[in-house]
């Protein structure tokens, strides 16, 4: 991908030299923030209200930033992966239906992922594509031991606890976790394999960094508790690349990254 390739040769002849054209990944550390106004009656009456409401901030803070890694334009705002440009997207099934995550979808999806970031990638899916996946099957499948020949296997399997938060579900062996903050089902981003180890990400070092003002609203006997969070996020790789191999016939080769998705099914 950064177009430093070996090269074999003879005995003393000239290496074959390569001048990379290096492009710049800058990250600019964007401002999360959460205001929000106390009352002094109200913190002095109700019980840990300041906790509460730190708890709650804290939530919000969490939420963006996760929407903010998917979804971000990079304008003033973190740039999601849907937004890179190495995002591939795979094409539909023919005549898939609308609204609809088929085997197929996930086979073309897990073969456009880069090789050697199989094992560190994960599935980001919306909460309605659980049921597309806990419904799909592979059809027959007669390699695994622990399968009968010519049995369907569901896509999605159970494989134990997960920090303690219960069955962890995996598709081709890596894990799938679901947000909201994936696009509805049927659009570009519904679900999403992605290697989150190839995406630079920056936060200053002190993380949340809270602070009170008495003085704001002094007149009206307030506080303004304030929270907030500087982070910065961009795919590693700046485009997807061609394997160096092509398939049979020679003029077909794949194309690979390290964010793969399917294209929208509305039609």
């Amino acid at each position: 991908p950064i177009c430093i390739i070996a090269t074999w040769e003879g005995e003393a002849a000239p290496a074959n030299q390569r001048k990379p054209a290096l492009a710049q990944n800058i990250l600019r550390l964007n401002v999360l923030r959460v205001l929000v106004i106390l009352s002094r009656e109200l913190m002095q009456d109700g019980l840990d209200i300041t906790g509460h409401v730190s708890r709650k901030a804290a939530t919000a803070i969490a939420w963006k930033l996760c929407d903010a890694f998917i979804n971000g334009t990079g304008i003033a705002i973190p740039q999601g992966i849907l937004k890179s440009g190495s995002l591939v997207s795979v094409a539909k099934g023919s005549g898939q239906a609308i609204a609809t995550v088929s085997f197929g979808n996930l086979a073309s999806m897990w073969e456009c992922m880069t090789p050697s970031m199989r094992s560190k990638a994960i599935w980001i899916c919306n909460p309605r594509v659980q049921t597309q996946l806990r419904n799909m099957t592979m059809g027959p499948y007669s390699t695994a031991a622990s399968v009968t020949a010519g049995t369907n296997v569901p896509a999605a399997t159970q494989v134990g606890a997960w920090e303690r938060q219960g069955n962890q579900e995996y598709v081709f062996g890596r894990p799938v976790f679901y947000t909201e903050a994936a696009l509805g089902l049927g659009l570009v981003g519904d679900i999403i394999l992605v290697d989150p180890t190839s995406v630079a990400a920056l936060m200053k070092s002190q993380g949340l960094d809270y602070a009170v003002s008495t003085e704001w609203a002094f007149d009206q006997n307030a506080d303004a508790h304030r929270m907030q969070v500087r982070f910065d996020c961009k795919s590693s790789m700046q485009k997807p690349f061609t394997a160096p191999k092509p398939d049979y016939g020679g003029s077909t080769y794949q194309t690979l990254s390290n964010i793969v998705t399917i294209a929208a099914r509305t039609s």
